[in-house]
């Protein structure tokens, strides 16, 4: 798409940040930085509040998926903005908010390994796998799974 196209989305998309899932908001983050986009800073700050909101307790598109393809995203945007001549810096984020981020995923990650009977182990006895996407296996943490 042409720069005036994702200028546009931009404009589009960033009111409606609030209404998206986790999974939304980092693919979305991660789309514009495949295009080498750089967003608008109001964009951003939209996109941080919507992404703090979406991580805490009760937001059914939450994966852990979600955090590590926005940080990746984050990350790259922040780098390669920044080799732009410096603009990455006002839309890197704050400390407080990547620390705030990653409690709301500890948490999340928390409640959802307790639901499962805590400690990584099923009510059964058998483990979740520690390398897989919450499957009951006879692997551990030393080894890939062979589901």
């Amino acid at each position: 798409p042409s720069s005036s196209w994702l200028q546009g989305f931009c404009t589009i998309s960033g009111p409606l940040l609030q209404q998206f899932d986790a999974q939304q908001l980092s693919n979305t983050l991660w789309g514009l930085v495949q295009l080498q986009h750089v967003p608008p800073q109001a964009w951003m700050a939209s996109w941080y509040a919507a992404m703090l909101q979406a991580c805490r307790p009760g937001d059914a598109g939450w994966q852990p998926q979600s955090v590590s393809s926005a940080l990746w995203a984050l990350a790259q945007l922040y780098g390669s903005s920044r080799s732009k001549g410096g603009v990455g810096s006002r839309l890197g984020p704050s400390s407080e908010w990547v620390s705030q981020l990653l409690t709301a995923a500890m948490q999340r990650v928390a409640a959802s390994s307790s639901s499962r009977g805590g400690s990584g182990h099923k009510q059964d006895g058998s483990r979740w796998c520690p390398t897989c996407c919450g499957h009951a296996c006879s692997c551990s943490s030393s080894r890939a799974c062979r589901r």
